[in-house]
């Protein structure tokens, strides 16, 4: 790429690199995993398990949607049926892993597009490759599980509400809110979140400062008051007051080092990103995340300059992108949550985007900070980051 940088700037080489890698990689966890397991669910058979059961239920079962409608919650469906329509081309778990590899390859032609609306088209062929080819990116491709599908659709539908603001036609619009709509049947949640994360951004772009603030408090509270959101949020709470939760959580060892501390560490990793676990005794899938969840530590301090910078400079073309991180990050965060990589995965896209941004605004020298600055505030960060990680897994 050095010698040829433009090689990779174009859309078909970076695809064909995508297709090679994930595919080289994805053969070999399921060979790793059906090692050891006998199965390719790469390690992680809880959810993937069902999926697959089911899915293969729906092939000779006529009363299969019946059961699944009325035995599971409708933000399972989308997973169930999906794998229910792969397995009627063939019954196989690879036949997922195909699926998911033609995906992979979609969500990095529409992450590049997406990218290069902010950056260079090197810039945006590394941002894309960095995210789509990463450890945990390729290992969900891999286990039959949703997030795949999931950032496929928050991709495509940030890509066509890009093309709607530049004025390309309200059609982009239908598309995006058509396709992030199937968020209801994985996570319903983050669909409320995508779409807050516009009308958020809409209303920044007014003149008026008072209806501005208006539609954005409005817009909260419609969908804090939303009931299927409630209903979310009692589920992940269980109790009835923070104190009872904090205890809950205390009972299921998710607090370590204390509560202060676990705080600490989950508004880092809402930052950062979940920090790596060196050495897991319950969950040896997380093995295959080190690298890629390392390189994403490191990533966070770009991304905290990136987030600076655009609040100091006032571009406002990418606070769309920052606006879902926020409300996710902050939920998460609020339940303790945010070290849990399934749930988190969802926004990365856009962080890596800001953080890439950032890069290529630094290349061309067009940073508001003298490099010195740049290089202390990363030096620190880092060393910060560094403990934290450290404490993180070792902690009692």
């Amino acid at each position: 790429m050095y010698r040829n940088p433009g090689f990779f700037a174009r859309e078909s080489s970076l695809l064909w690199l995508i297709a090679v890698y994930v595919a080289i990689v994805s053969t070999s966890i399921n060979t790793i995993s059906f090692y050891y397991t006998g199965n390719f669910f790469s390690f992680s058979e809880v959810d993937a398990r069902l999926y697959d059961d089911l899915g293969r239920r729906l092939q000779f079962d006529g009363d299969a949607v019946r059961y699944i409608t009325s035995s599971y919650s409708f933000d399972d469906w989308g997973a169930i049926f999906m794998t229910g329509l792969v397995y009627s081309v063939g019954e196989s778990n690879l036949s997922i892993d195909v699926f998911y590899w033609l995906l992979s390859i979609l969500t990095g032609r529409y992450m590049f597009r997406l990218s290069a609306n902010f950056m260079a088209l090197p810039w945006a062929a590394m941002c894309t490759f960095a995210f789509v080819c990463s450890s945990y990116s390729i290992w969900f491709a891999t286990t039959g599980l949703k997030e795949s599908f999931m950032l496929f659709v928050i991709v495509y539908g940030y890509y066509a509400y890009t093309r709607f603001s530049k004025g390309q036609g309200n059609k982009w619009l239908l598309y995006s809110i058509s396709v992030l709509g199937l968020l209801i049947f994985f996570r319903p949640i983050l669909f409320l979140f995508v779409l807050l994360s516009f009308v958020i951004n809409s209303a920044f772009k007014l003149q008026s400062g008072l209806f501005r603030w208006t539609i954005v408090l409005f817009s909260v509270g419609l969908v804090i008051g939303f009931v299927p959101i409630q209903d979310q949020l009692s589920s992940y709470l269980g109790k009835t007051s923070v104190a009872e939760f904090v205890e809950s959580q205390s009972d299921s060892e998710r607090v370590r080092g204390g509560i202060v501390f676990t705080y600490a560490v989950n508004v880092l990793s809402a930052v950062a990103g979940a920090f790596p676990t060196i050495a897991s005794e319950t969950k040896p899938s997380q093995y295959f995340w080190i690298s890629g969840l390392i390189f994403k530590v490191l990533l966070s301090v770009s991304l905290i300059l990136g987030v600076w910078q655009i609040l100091r400079s006032r571009y406002s073309d990418l606070n769309v992108l920052l606006f879902f991180p926020l409300l996710e990050a902050s939920a998460l965060i609020l339940i303790l949550d945010a070290l849990e990589l399934r749930k988190s995965i969802p926004h990365y896209p856009m962080l890596y985007i800001v953080a890439f941004w950032f890069l290529s605004q630094e290349s061309l020298r067009k940073v508001l900070w003298h490099p010195i600055f740049v290089k202390r505030f990363a030096s620190i960060s880092l060393t910060v980051l560094f403990l934290f990680i450290v404490f993180w897994n070792f902690r009692m």
